[in-house]
């Protein structure tokens, strides 16, 4: 939106995304090739690959379908812990679906 807003080029969009990545985001940058990383749309394209949330959505699932109460947590905090939970792994899931899915499963 920013980068809309004030007619960014893709010169400017590539030094503010590069300045931004931290992390295992920063380090694929870095081993990526020069020639490759002068390209802000090839850069956002291979990231977007490389750390795209389909790609965490299965390991959300498996968090959401394996979590099971704790001694100690409550109900009200167990069924708090499994919506976040459900969020993460099913975010395009309408509000009708988690409750059908949580009642199905617990």
């Amino acid at each position: 939106m920013v980068a809309n807003a004030c007619q960014w080029s893709d010169q400017t969009k590539l030094i503010h995304l590069v300045m931004r990545l931290t992390g295992p985001a920063y380090t694929f940058y870095r081993f990526y090739s020069t020639s490759q990383r002068s390209s802000y749309t090839m850069l956002k394209e291979v990231l977007a690959q490389r750390f795209t949330l389909e790609s965490i959505q299965p390991v959300q699932s498996s968090l959401f379908h394996d979590h099971k109460q704790r001694e100690k947590e409550t109900v009200d905090e167990f069924a708090q812990a499994l919506k976040c939970l459900f969020r993460k792994a099913y975010p395009q899931a309408q509000i009708n679906q988690e409750a059908e899915t949580m009642g199905r499963e617990y």
